[in-house]
């Protein structure tokens, strides 16, 4: 007869795994625990929840080495330490001005509302609640926004940056996302696949994040 009594793992079990196996590696660990449910005739699988979050712990960021310059000033606004990633994620929004994106603080929605406004008076912009990466264009190709769509009326990128900085404002000059592994700038324009407008992305690492043992929380 086959024993079917369950195992019992506690969270303490657990914290001293991950202890021994980030002591062993030298990197942080997540534990990820899932339960097989099998009949006669189906079988499936429960996720139980993970141990030793990674997106939960504190981090430090960093540039990574050999940064291109055209990152630098951004990167001077992300480096350093915080409380998890999700702080880091509302560090970005803060200084996403430039980029229309579903901001979670009233303090990111504000920004980004003074600036849209600001640079929709100095350009006679019809409409103040804009998402300037639509209107602007890079230097090298006044005929796509900074999304890389085919637009008219586009207004050069570097006189609303320059703009913003004489006014006081700091923001990023590039779409970003943090991960658990860095933080990525994301670029790319549309490609043309018949009658199909498809965009490219690409992706370029800027600065290392690094998570926290366990053991150093």
């Amino acid at each position: 007869m086959v024993d079917t009594k369950p195992i019992l793992v506690s969270a303490g079990d657990l914290e001293r795994c991950i202890l021994a196996l980030e002591s062993r590696s030298g990197q942080p660990v997540e534990v990820e625990l899932s339960l097989r449910v099998r009949t006669a005739t189906c079988e499936s699988t429960v996720e139980l929840g993970a141990y030793g979050r990674l997106k939960e712990r504190p981090l430090d960021v960093k540039r990574v080495e050999d940064l291109a310059r055209e990152y630098k000033s951004d990167v001077r606004l992300l480096e350093g330490e915080y409380a998890n990633l999700k702080a880091l994620d509302h560090e970005i929004e803060k200084y996403n001005l430039i980029f229309g994106i579903l901001h979670s603080t009233s303090e990111a929605i504000e920004r980004q509302s003074s600036a849209e406004r600001r640079v929709a008076r100095e350009f006679n912009l019809r409409d103040e609640h804009i998402n300037l990466g639509f209107n602007l264009h890079p230097p090298e190709d006044p005929t796509r926004d900074l999304y890389g769509h085919v637009r008219k009326g586009l207004v050069p990128r570097d006189r609303v940056f320059d703009l913003l900085r004489r006014e006081g404002y700091s923001f990023l000059e590039h779409i970003y996302v943090a991960r658990v592994n860095g933080i990525y700038a994301l670029s790319g324009v549309s490609e043309k696949i018949g009658e199909l407008s498809i965009p490219a992305r690409y992706e370029t690492k800027v600065a290392d994040v690094k998570i926290s043992l366990l053991s150093e929380k």
